[in-house]
């Protein structure tokens, strides 16, 4: 065999495994990425259950306030006033975790929309405000 076809054969054999070494690469960043998004979902399911947390305790601490508003009762100014940014703050909360799944296209954000309008037929006075 001459150097001529020693070197051609070289040559083959490089860009054979060096299609190889692409394919393997390629692969391992296919592998990667979908660890990273599962960690990305992950991270926005612990950041919507935080809120989620957050909104529900501040609800609790108003309960009176809420039992007075679904039954129709009449509110004082201040009682308005708190009852309509309990309410904003929940539906701000429904609102924050549908464009954060929008943000990411995780295809999870109908759940958010859901949320919010089951809490809206759960409490009519909130749906009346």
């Amino acid at each position: 065999m001459s150097f001529t076809e020693t070197a051609a054969l070289l040559g083959n054999l490089g860009e054979f495994f060096g299609s190889i070494a692409v394919l393997a690469t390629l692969l391992y960043l296919v592998i990667q990425i979908r660890g990273s998004r599962a960690e990305a979902e992950a991270g926005i399911f612990t950041a919507n259950q935080s809120n989620q947390v957050s909104v529900e305790a501040e609800l609790l601490k108003h309960a009176e306030l809420w039992v007075a508003a679904d039954s129709g009762a009449e509110l004082s100014d201040a009682e308005a006033f708190r009852i309509d940014r309990l309410i904003r703050l929940r539906s701000s909360a429904g609102f924050f975790g549908y464009r954060r799944t929008m943000a990411l296209r995780t295809g999870r954000q109908k759940i958010h929309a859901v949320n919010l309008a089951i809490f809206l037929c759960q409490h009519p006075g909130a749906f009346k405000r």
